[in-house]
């Protein structure tokens, strides 16, 4: 496999005493459309703590340079993954496979990050990266998912699901999933590398249960139990994500879209118990990620400002 290309934000050196994470984006092309609020974000990174790198549709065609893609900005500059590609179709298995690529890739940079964050164009940072940062470093060997439990399982008793379950995914118990071990929920998670690694090494052997044919009304895409699944069966967790998301249409299964006038909501409950440090959805346009990158930069979270500015006011 190859290795990964120099990047502007560097690499982390083994006495760094911050965790390395890679911020994995499932992007259509090669430039985020939030783009200003993203490298608002990695630019006050500590040196060598981020990787960025990103899966476009195999549709675009970027720029060619000699054996390099040219594209992107800032800390998106050249983050493109090389093929295998893949075009991600709404419910598909697609969406899984494009981020094992995704990890696989960013796991063979040296040394392997200690964290693999999951991102799309519609996600976009509501804090800090030293605030992301210091909130990991204490967080060291968990990952970040949740479960919830479909209609199914709250109406059924555990008898009942098991048969269901059964029912639903012929293919599970080859790949040593049961009823007791499915786990729903977001796919939208942090895996640490404790877990990340044995996931990517067990990939065919999961692969049939999720690609192949299920109920998956019954079960939840792939992308929706996949990673809260496996992730359950490698050890820790932490019981709540990284990125903040709200209840939106039933019958499309999309999350709530937030608009500009919802970030002074949305920063405060970003600083509540769980704390968040990204969001999702937010329309992709240019009046978006100014006011994201805007609120981003007027956030006001503790630090050593902001004690002095309630000490100089008591």
């Amino acid at each position: 496999m190859e290795s990964a290309p120099p990047h502007p934000l560097g690499r982390a050196s083994a006495a760094s005493p911050a965790p390395t994470v890679a911020f994995l984006f499932t992007l259509r092309r090669d430039r985020h459309p939030l783009g200003r609020a993203w490298n608002s974000f990695f630019r006050k990174c500590p040196n060598g703590t981020a990787r960025v790198h990103v899966h476009t549709d195999p549709n675009f065609k970027p720029r060619p340079a000699g054996n390099r893609t040219v594209g992107g900005q800032g800390a998106f500059t050249n983050a493109v993954i090389p093929t295998p590609k893949i075009h991600i179709a709404r419910f598909g298995y697609s969406m899984v496979q494009a981020r094992m690529n995704l990890m696989r890739y960013a796991a063979d940079v040296s040394p392997p990050a200690d964290w693999f964050l999951f991102f799309s164009e519609s996600d976009a940072p509501l804090r800090s990266c030293p605030d992301t940062m210091r909130y990991l470093a204490r967080k060291r060997g968990f990952s970040f998912a949740y479960s919830d439990l479909t209609p199914t399982e709250q109406q059924a008793g555990p008898r009942a699901w098991e048969r269901s379950f059964r029912k639903a995914c012929t293919r599970c118990a080859a790949a040593n999933i049961s009823a007791a071990s499915y786990r729903h929920g977001p796919g939208w998670v942090g895996l640490h590398r404790d877990h990340a690694l044995p996931i990517l090494l067990r990939e065919h052997e999961h692969e049939p249960a999720f690609a192949g044919e299920y109920d998956w009304k019954l079960l939840g895409v792939p992308d929706e139990w996949y990673w809260t699944t496996l992730v359950e069966a490698h050890g820790r967790r932490a019981d709540h994500i990284l990125t903040y998301m709200e209840p939106g249409s039933a019958e499309t299964g999309h999350s709530k879209t937030f608009h500009a006038d919802d970030l002074p909501r949305l920063v405060a409950k970003a600083r509540g118990t769980p704390p968040f440090f990204f969001a999702r959805k937010f329309p992709t346009t240019p009046q978006m990620d100014e006011a994201l990158a805007r609120s981003l930069l007027a956030a006001r979270f503790p630090s050593r400002n902001a004690t002095r500015m309630r000490h100089d006011s008591a």
